[in-house]
C-alpha cells in the first residue's frame, strides 16, 4: 500500500508516538486548496518538507518528522472514510482496502465457535499475527485466541485517523510488525460533544444492525488539563443460513470421482450437491443393505443416489435442502459489542506532563456450529441386537447373516451446536512526557492490559455417550436399555445412559437427547504488563539539516492461564473441545534510530537522506534476536520523491501460538492416495510449544509524484514490496496437509492418522514452522482534489494492489496462491492477482455524495488443482478439476448526507447509504461454510443504512 500525499487532514494534530503531545496541525505550503471544505481525509496524509507547526511522529518511525518525509509506504485512513460510507466499524473499513485480506471478520466465521464476530487485520495475506496493531503508538493487549487485536474494542467515533505502514517495522516497534503496522490514533484534541445513531438492514430482511456512539472532550484548569471520552454500542443480528440466499441455496460443492474411474476429473464443482452417506433419518452405507434410508417415522425407504455417490458427497440425489454442511448455521453470526475509552492529560510544570488512558471493551458473539454429520465413524456400527432396527431390516439381516451395518446420519432433529463467545478487555496506561531542552523530548509509561475470554457450546454431543446410547439392547425384562447399562461399565460417562433411537427423525426420548448432549466450555485470561521509555531529539546538524535520533527501551510480560470442562480436556465433545492453557513470555528490548540528511536545496538534489534503526530483543522463550532497518529518501526536484527501505524483521511465536487452547471437530477431506475419495475425519487444531521464531527480509522501493504545476491537486505514488519469511508459523489446513503428505512431505505425514485399512481417521492441523513464505507486488495510489463551483470539492481516490507472488515453500516444493480467489475448506486462502478500491466524493457545505467501488478480477478456484483452463490439464491427474476459474466481481456502494444548519456551534447531519447497489451475488463456488469465498465476496447483497450525526 502506497502513500500518495494529500492535503493536510483536519485531524492531523494527533500524534502517534508513545506519550507524545499533540501539535497544532501543520500546513502544506504546496497545497493550493487549504481553504476548501473538508473532503475525504482518508487519502494518505503527507506533510510537506516545509511543514511548520509541531513535531509529528508517524507510524514506522520513532523520529519526530512529517509523514511526507517517511521512507516507508504510508497510507492514512481518516474518519471521513467511515463517515462518508456510513461504516460502523473501523475494522470493516480497513478490510476493504486492497492490501488487507479479511480473514478475520463476521463474514467468514459461520460455524467457528471461537472469537465469534471478531474483526482482525491481515496485511498482505501473510496472516493476522504478522500485522502489528497499535493504539496511539502503543501495543494493545491481545484480545483473540490467535493473539491478535479485535478492532471491535476501539470506539470508531473517537478515532482521528488510522496510519498503515506496509513492510517490516520490527526495528521500530518490535515483534509482529512483519507485514506492517496499523496505528489507530485517538482524537485527544476533541473540544466538543459528538454523537451518531445509525441502523441498517439487508434487502432480504436480515443482517439488521444498530449503532449508537457518543464522544466528548474539553479543556480544564485554564487549558492546563484535558479529558476526552467515548462510548460505543453496536448490535448486529446476523444473517440467515445458506438457504436464505439464492446463490447459496443451489448447494454448490465438490464431488470426487468414483474409485477406479479416470475418465472424469478427480474433483468436480457441481450445484445441487448432497450427502451420499448420511440422511436426516439415517441411511445404511455399506454391505448388501446399502441404499436403505429411513423416513421420518422410521419406515425403510430407498435412498436416492445421484451422480458419483462416493463415500461423502454426490451430485443430486436424495434430500434437497437438507445438506447438513449448509443448513442451519448463519452466513454471518450475531454480534454485540460495547467499547469505552477515556483519555486525560495535565501539565505538571513548564516541561513535564502526565497522561493516562483507560479503555474497556466487550464483544459477545453467537452462532450455530456443526450439527451431527456422521458417516458411521462417530457413532460406530449398528449391531443386530439393537431393538430400534425396523423389523423388515432385522429380518433381512438374519437372512443375510449380518451382525451389524454401517449407519450414516445427519442430526437435524438433534439440532446444531449453539455457540456463544464473550471477550472482555481492560487496558490502562499511565505515563509522563516532557522536554529536556532544545529539540529533545522524552516519555515513559506503564501499561496494563487484560482479556478475559469465555466460550460455550450448548447442545454439543458427547461422542462417547453417543456410542453408548446408540448401542441399545434389551435387558432380561425386555426393556430397551443401553448395552453398557445391561452389561455394566466402569466408564463414568456410561452412567445414566438412555438408549437413543436414530431410525427416523425425533424418534428418541427427551431423556436420551439430554444424555448425549451437553455444554462444552473454554475460558482463559491473558494479562500484559509493559514498561517503556523513549528519548528523541536532534543530535547535531549538518550542512543539509539536523540529525534526529531516537532511543528507547521496553519490558513486556505476557501471560495466559485458563482451562476447560472435564470432557473437553479428554477431547470428548463432537466439536469445540477446549484445553488447559498456561504460559508466560518475557521480552526485554532496546532500540536506536537515526536519520542523516546528506544533501538539501541543490540542483537535482532538493533532498537526500539516509536513515536506519536497530533493535536488540531478548525473549524468554526463544532467546536473543537483532532486527534492523535502513532507508533512503531522494527528491531530485519538487515533483518527484524516491524512497527505499530494507529491513530484517522477526516474529517470535506469541502466547496463544505456544500455549493456547486447541479444538477438535469432524470434517471432510479428499484423500489423494485413495483416488481422491472423500472421508470424514476428526480434526485437531491448536498451539504448538515447539514453534521457533520467524525471520523476515523486507525491502520496498517507490516513488511519489506531485505534479502541482501541471495538475494542481493531483498526488500519486507507486511502491514495490518484497517480503520473505523463513520458519514461517502458520496453519496449513487439513486438506493441504493431506495433499502435501501424499506428494512426499514426510514431516507432514506424522500429522495424518490412518487405520489398518489405510483410511484417514484423524488430521492434526496444528501450528507449524512451515518453512517459508514470500510475497511480492506493487501498490498504487492516486489522489486528486479540486474545486467545483464556488463551494464544492471533488475528491477522487484510487488504491490498487498487484500481487505477483504469494508463495509457501516446504520440502516438496512451492505453492503460489497469488491469483487464487476460491477458498476450499481445509486449505489456506489466497489473494486476487490485483484488487482496486476507488472513491469519488462530491462535497459541499450542506450536502455530500460518495460513490465507492471495489473490483476483484477473475481468479483460480485452487492453485493446487489443474482445470481445463490451465496448462497441463489431464482428466486422469489426481488434482484435476472440472473447472478452476472464479468469475470477477465489481461492487458499487452509494452514500449521501445532508447537513441541517442549526447554528455556528451545533451541527446535525442526516445520512443514508446503499451497499452493493446492484445487488451482485457472490460467485457460486464451494466455500468452507457456504457457497462462496466470503473472505473476498459480499454475502449480504443489497443493504441499506440510515442515521444521523451531531456535534456541538
Amino acid at each position: 500500500m502506497s502513500a500518495a500525499p494529500a492535503h493536510a487532514l483536519a485531524q492531523a494534530d494527533a500524534t502517534s508516538g508513545p506519550g507524545s503531545r499533540s501539535a497544532a496541525p501543520p500546513t502544506d505550503p504546496a497545497s493550493p486548496a487549504e481553504d476548501l471544505p473538508a473532503a475525504d481525509s482518508s487519502a494518505s496524509a503527507e506533510l510537506g518538507s516545509g511543514d511548520t507547526g509541531g513535531e509529528i511522529i508517524v507510524t514506522g518511525s520513532r523520529l519526530a518528522r512529517g509523514g511526507f518525509d517517511a521512507p516507508s509506504p504510508l497510507t492514512v485512513v481518516g474518519r471521513d472514510r467511515l463517515d462518508n460510507l456510513a461504516q460502523s466499524n473501523v475494522g470493516d473499513a480497513l478490510n476493504q482496502l486492497p492490501a488487507f485480506r479479511a480473514t478475520g471478520s463476521p463474514n467468514n466465521q459461520q460455524v467457528q465457535i471461537s472469537n465469534i464476530g471478531a474483526r482482525v487485520l491481515d496485511l498482505r495475506g501473510l496472516g493476522a499475527a504478522r500485522t502489528l496493531v497499535l493504539v496511539d503508538g502503543r501495543r494493545f493487549v491481545p484480545s483473540t485466541n490467535q493473539g491478535t487485536v479485535d478492532l471491535n474494542l476501539i470506539p470508531s467515533i473517537l478515532l482521528s485517523r488510522v496510519e498503515v505502514v506496509t513492510g517490516g517495522a520490527s526495528a521500530a516497534y518490535g515483534s509482529d510488525a512483519v507485514a506492517g503496522v496499523v496505528n489507530l490514533l485517538i482524537d485527544d484534541r476533541l473540544e466538543s460533544i459528538r454523537g451518531e445513531v445509525q441502523g441498517g438492514i439487508s434487502q432480504r430482511g436480515d443482517n439488521q444492525n444498530f449503532l449508537a456512539s457518543l464522544a466528548g472532550g474539553t479543556s480544564l484548569l485554564d487549558g492546563t488539563a484535558r479529558v476526552v471520552a467515548a462510548v460505543e454500542y453496536e448490535k448486529s443480528d446476523g444473517m440467515g443460513d445458506c438457504f436464505s440466499r439464492d446463490w447459496c441455496a443451489v448447494e454448490t460443492s465438490l464431488v470426487g470421482r468414483p474409485a477406479g474411474r479416470f475418465d472424469v476429473p478427480s474433483l468436480s464443482i457441481f450445484q445441487n450437491v448432497r450427502t451420499a452417506s448420511m440422511a436426516p433419518g439415517g441411511v445404511i452405507n455399506a454391505g448388501p443393505l446399502r441404499g436403505i434410508q429411513f423416513a421420518p417415522d422410521g419406515t425403510p425407504i430407498p435412498f436416492e443416489y445421484g451422480l458419483w455417490p462416493v463415500l461423502f458427497m454426490q451430485g443430486g440425489g436424495a434430500g434437497p435442502g437438507t445438506n447438513p454442511f449448509l443448513f442451519g448455521f448463519p452466513l454471518r453470526p450475531a454480534v454485540e459489542r460495547v467499547s469505552v475509552y477515556a483519555h486525560g492529560e495535565a501539565e505538571l510544570g513548564s516541561s513535564i506532563n502526565a497522561f493516562a488512558d483507560l479503555s474497556y471493551g466487550r464483544v459477545v458473539g453467537r452462532t450455530r456450529g456443526a450439527m451431527l454429520r456422521d458417516t458411521g465413524t462417530v457413532m460406530g456400527p449398528i449391531r443386530r441386537e439393537n431393538p430400534f432396527i425396523p423389523g423388515t431390516i432385522a429380518d433381512q439381516m438374519d437372512a443375510l447373516g449380518l451382525t451389524q451395518f454401517n449407519f450414516g446420519r445427519s442430526g437435524f432433529d438433534i439440532g446444531p451446536t449453539e455457540g456463544r463467545t464473550r471477550s472482555e478487555t481492560w487496558r490502562a496506561v499511565a505515563g509522563l512526557d516532557g522536554r529536556l531542552g532544545g529539540s529533545w523530548q522524552w516519555d515513559a509509561y506503564y501499561q496494563y492490559g487484560r482479556t478475559d475470554y469465555a466460550q460455550r457450546a450448548n447442545n454439543n454431543i458427547s461422542t462417547a455417550r453417543l456410542r453408548y446410547a446408540v448401542d441399545a439392547v434389551r435387558d432380561e425384562s425386555g426393556e430397551i436399555v443401553c448395552r453398557a447399562t445391561r452389561d455394566g461399565s466402569d466408564d463414568p460417562l456410561a452412567a445414566g445412559c438412555s438408549p437413543l433411537n436414530l431410525f427416523g427423525q425425533s424418534q428418541f426420548t427427551p431423556e436420551a437427547l439430554d444424555y448425549v448432549t451437553g455444554t462444552s466450555r473454554q475460558w482463559h485470561r491473558v494479562e500484559q504488563h509493559v514498561v517503556a521509555a523513549n528519548v528523541r531529539g536532534d543530535l547535531f546538524s549538518t550542512w543539509a539539516g539536523p540529525v534526529p535520533v531516537a532511543i528507547g527501551a521496553e519490558y513486556r510480560n505476557d501471560r495466559i492461564a485458563g482451562s476447560a470442562d472435564d470432557l473437553s480436556l479428554l477431547g470428548g465433545w463432537y466439536t469445540a473441545n477446549g484445553q488447559r492453557v498456561r504460559g508466560r513470555i518475557e521480552v526485554k528490548e532496546a532500540y536506536a534510530e537515526a536519520a542523516v540528511p546528506l544533501l538539501a536545496d541543490l540542483p537535482f538534489a532538493r533532498k537526500l537522506e539516509v536513515n536506519g534503526a536497530i533493535r536488540l530483543t531478548d525473549y524468554s522463550t526463544s532467546g536473543q534476536v537483532t532486527t534492523w532497518k535502513g532507508g533512503a529518501i531522494y527528491e531530485p526536484f519538487e515533483v518527484l520523491r524516491l524512497r527505499a527501505t530494507i529491513s530484517r524483521d522477526i516474529r517470535a511465536p506469541n502466547l496463544t501460538e505456544l500455549f493456547g487452547s486447541g479444538t477438535s471437530t469432524f470434517t471432510g477431506v479428499a484423500d489423494p492416495l485413495n483416488g481422491g475419495a472423500q472421508v470424514f475425519v476428526r480434526l485437531l487444531s491448536g498451539s504448538n510449544r515447539e514453534l521457533r521464531p520467524e525471520r523476515a527480509d523486507t525491502w520496498t522501493v517507490g516513488a511519489v509524484i506531485q505534479p502541482e504545476a501541471l495538475v494542481p491537486g493531483l498526488r500519486a505514488s507507486i511502491d514495490y514490496y518484497s517480503i520473505e519469511i523463513d520458519n514461517a508459523i502458520g496453519i496449513l489446513g487439513q486438506q493441504t496437509i493431506v495433499d502435501r503428505c501424499a506428494e512426499g512431505a514426510t514431516e507432514l505425514c506424522q500429522l495424518v492418522t490412518r487405520n489398518s485399512g489405510g483410511v484417514i481417521t484423524e488430521v492434526r492441523n496444528i501450528l507449524l514452522n512451515v518453512d517459508s513464505l514470500r510475497t511480492r507486488g506493487f501498490d498504487v495510489e492516486i489522489d486528486y482534489r479540486t474545486r467545483v463551483g464556488n463551494d464544492m470539492t471533488l475528491s477522487v481516490r484510487g488504491l490498487g494492489t498487484y500481487v505477483s507472488e504469494l508463495i509457501t515453500t516446504d520440502v516438496v516444493g512451492s505453492i503460489d496462491r497469488a491469483g487464487q480467489t476460491g477458498y476450499r475448506a481445509g486449505t489456506v486462502p489466497g489473494l486476487p492477482r490485483y484488487t482496486v478500491d476507488g472513491m469519488v466524493t462530491l462535497e459541499g457545505r450542506t450536502a455530500g455524495l460518495t460513490l465507492h467501488g471495489r473490483y476483484i478480477p477473475k481468479g483460480k478456484f485452487s492453485v493446487l488443482h489443474v482445470g481445463p483452463e490451465d496448462p497441463g490439464y489431464d482428466v486422469s491427474l489426481p488434482n484435476s478439476i472440472n473447472t478452476n476459474r472464479v468469475p470477477a466481481r465489481f461492487y458499487l456502494n452509494l452514500a449521501g448526507r445532508i447537513r441541517v444548519p442549526v447554528n455556528d456551534d451545533r451541527k446535525v447531519e442526516f445520512f443514508a447509504a446503499v451497499n452493493n447497489l446492484f445487488d451482485r451475488d457472490p460467485p457460486r463456488i464451494p466455500g468452507p461454510s457456504g457457497g462462496t469465498n466470503q473472505i473476498l465476496f459480499d454475502p449480504v447483497g443489497r443493504e441499506f443504512r440510515v442515521g444521523l450525526r451531531f456535534e456541538y
